[in-house]
Formats: C-alpha cells, structure tokens, sequence
C-alpha cells in the first residue's frame, strides 16, 4: 500500500490505545524500539499519525485493520473497526499464517494459540493472585482462562461479572458495548478452526501463566 494513499486515513487516540494494547499484548518483547515508542504513545491516548504507526508496524495489521474500516463503509480507524478486526475471521487467518511461518504445528498448541489469539469477549468469573478467571462461552461450549493480566490503567477496577476483551494474556478493554460483544460472538461462530479449538477445550482450563510471563515483564518494563 502507497504512504500517498495512507495520508487520508485517520486514527483515533482510543483506536490507537486499542492497537497499541494489542501490539503489547501479542507480541511479548520483540517489538523493536519505534513500535515500542508508538505503543507508549498510543497507549497514552496522544495523538498518532498514521504514516508512522504503518513504519513502525512490522506485522500487517495496518491491512487489515483498513480492509475491515472498508468493510464498515468506515475512512476513519475507530474503536469498533480495531475490535471487529481482531475479533474477526481476518484475524483468524492472520493468526494461522503466523503459525505456520513459526513451524508451530501440534494440535493442542494450535488450539491454545486460536483460543487467546482472537479478541474475545470473557467473562470475568474469579481472581487469584496471579490474576483474573476468566468464561468464554459459545454456541453451547466454554473455556475458562486464568491468570490474565491486567495494564495499570485497569488495576484496582472490581471486573468481577463484567464482560471485557481479553486477548492472549491481558485485558484489552474493561468496558465494552453489549451489541459489540453480540457481534464478536456471532463472527466467531464463523471461525472454523477457532470453533474447533473451542470444541477441544470444552469445559476445561487453560492457565496462561507460563506463556504469558513475557508479555508480565513488558507491561513491566514499559510502565503500561
């Protein structure tokens, strides 16, 4: 895509927050010192410019995260266009090219990995001291999720029976629009392989404790 054609596009800070929480949370400690620096501002809610989020994005979600602004009918990047993006069957398949350019082939790993990898909707149903207990449930099925983490900005807020948007290891938005959590349930019951892995850990826990320690020392680090 053109920088020329990039410049009529605008973000908004709280979309930016959204992306920056995200770009965190994905991508444990590889993030290079300008996606870092971009993440911090967003994460801010400063004001972002769109060419430089797209140079310091190394991962293709400015792509996709237009292609769903279009599918909205959308020339802004707002909040709905970043959740209904990571949420969706696009970021799906983001996730299982990632996957597979890794070489990250067992099935168990594979269904843990679609599982938190998509922006869910959970329930929060517990805490522990290392974290909160999360539900997801659809189409009849449930995964709990413990240990998830949350950035300081959310500390100390009592989650407990709220809905949030969790995506692999914290809390991506405390507060989020019941008809924007009906959608995310309904387009997730279109993701084939995310249904699967659902099916495959129906009724039981996964503890994202030991994966998400990584992505613990980053939220660290960088004071987020």
């Amino acid at each position: 895509m053109e920088v020329n054609k990039m410049e009529t596009w605008k973000i908004t800070p709280g979309a930016a927050n959204l992306v920056g929480r995200l770009i965190v949370s994905c991508h444990e400690l590889n993030l290079d010192e300008k996606s870092k620096a971009i993440a911090c501002k967003a994460m801010g809610n400063e004001s972002v410019c769109e060419i430089d989020f797209l140079q310091a994005d190394k991962m293709g979600l400015y792509d996709n995260l237009l292609a769903t602004a279009k599918d909205l009918s959308k020339s802004t990047i707002d909040r709905e266009v970043v959740i209904k993006c990571f949420g969706s069957r696009r970021h799906e398949q983001s996730a299982l090219n990632e996957v597979v350019e890794v070489g990250q082939k067992l099935p168990v790993q594979l269904h843990i990995f679609l599982l938190v990898h998509l922006l869910i909707p959970l329930k929060i149903i517990g805490q522990t001291e290392d974290g909160l207990i999360g539900e997801y449930c659809n189409d009849g099925k449930s995964v709990k999720i413990e240990n998830i983490l949350l950035f300081k900005d959310d500390l100390g807020k009592d989650l407990t029976g709220k809905t949030v948007l969790f995506h692999y290891a914290p809390v991506i938005q405390a507060e989020t629009d019941p008809e924007i959590i009906a959608y995310l349930l309904e387009e997730q019951k279109k993701c084939a392989h995310f249904m699967e892995a659902l099916e495959d850990y129906n009724g039981k826990t996964i503890k994202i404790g030991e994966f998400s320690k990584a992505i613990k020392r980053t939220i660290k680090n960088m004071e987020l």
